[in-house]
């Protein structure tokens, strides 16, 4: 069974105003587990039978911590979760099928948007990989192991978005830098 700590960040040698264990239930912790966060909630993703699952926590004015259903976003061979958040803005990059995957939220994971692929490329034996992702208003930043068949390895490849996710661009990383 997988546990996850939510705790306040305090000066050092005080209490922290916020310090709960919540048990998550069953969980493949070798496949990827993620936690994003805002001053008002805490996001938790992590792999069940293949699956993602996302546990939500509010945290209220009172320092209340108030679990949120438990919720799946994506089905079968799922790995590697990435997980980003930012006002009410929550993002998921994640391994299907060895496919890099995308979905994003604008209500803290109460819902989520259309799915977006980044990486097509991979399979569940050779995966692309997201590696990580932030957010910042409308503007989407990855780093992707992309997996080329040819090449027999895994390229790290910047991706972008502009538009919440929507359009995607991307660029190698080679010798212009991040």
């Amino acid at each position: 069974s997988a546990r996850v700590m939510i705790r306040s960040v305090e000066p050092l040698g005080t209490t922290p105003a916020i310090k709960q264990v919540f048990d998550l239930g069953q969980a493949e912790l070798g496949s990827g587990l993620d936690v994003a966060s805002t001053p008002s909630s805490v996001a938790v993703g992590f792999i069940r039978a293949g699956d993602l699952r996302i546990k939500r926590f509010d945290i209220g004015g009172d320092n209340s911590v108030a679990p949120i259903p438990l919720q799946t976003i994506a089905w079968n061979d799922v790995n590697t979760p990435q997980m980003a958040a930012r006002g009410k803005r929550l993002v998921v990059a994640y391994s299907d099928a060895g496919k890099v995957r995308v979905k994003t939220s604008g209500d803290l994971g109460q819902t989520f948007g259309s799915l977006r692929t980044l990486a097509n490329t991979g399979g569940v034996k050779n995966p692309s990989v997201p590696w990580s992702i932030d957010v910042s208003g409308n503007r989407l930043v990855a780093t992707v192991g992309v997996y080329s068949k040819a090449a027999g390895k895994v390229t790290p490849v910047r991706m972008t978005s502009s538009t919440f996710g929507q359009k995607w661009s991307k660029r190698t990383f080679g010798n212009v830098g991040a």
